[in-house]
């Protein structure tokens, strides 16, 4: 701390302008070895854990509820489907992504979201390890759901989306070969 700032005393403050063997010594002296260290590029803040999905849900969100001593506590688990970028001559394809949210868009999700409606997601990407019934260890990957917002109208979520809906043409055409 000292020798930062007699740094920014001596006006040599900007962080920029010092050499990475300056700005490890800085942090040795604070006891902090490496703290300007980043991904190799110099200059640059914290590395970032952010994650940004536009889709829809699969299925019900999962919803699972916990008393404890200072109230109730709220967790929601869903599938995202995020299509995937595709040229002209490839077939769509779609990423299936598991968002977990707790508190408040916990709340959000227990009480609007459905299968089928379109979400934008913010977060960021947690990992983890479990151990299956067979004694296996399982690795996960979630985006844990900071904010939420709906992609389309109300009316729009509750009309079937392309792949759910029939032309009632098409249904008469069909019962019509089915009779005759």
């Amino acid at each position: 701390m000292e020798a930062d700032q007699s740094r920014v005393e001596a006006g040599k403050g900007s962080r920029h302008s010092e050499s990475e063997e300056e700005r490890k010594e800085a942090g040795k002296e604070a006891g902090k070895a490496d703290i300007y260290k980043t991904s190799g590029k110099e200059g640059k803040g914290k590395d970032m854990n952010l994650a940004i999905l536009v889709g829809r849900l699969t299925r019900e969100p999962e919803i699972r509820t916990k008393q404890k001593e200072d109230g109730e506590s709220i967790v929601a688990m869903y599938t995202l489907a995020v299509d995937r970028r595709r040229s002209k001559d490839r077939d769509p394809q779609a990423d299936f992504i598991s968002i977990v949210a707790f508190g408040k868009a916990a709340e959000f999700v227990k009480n609007y979201c459905h299968k089928g409606t379109k979400l934008a997601i913010r977060g960021s990407i947690v990992t983890g390890s479990y151990t299956d019934r067979d004694g296996r260890k399982v690795y996960t990957t979630q985006v844990r759901a900071e904010e939420q917002e709906f992609c389309e109208p109300k009316r729009q979520q509750d009309e079937p989306s392309k792949d759910e809906y029939k032309d009632p043409y098409d249904e008469w055409a069909e019962q019509e070969r089915m009779n005759g």
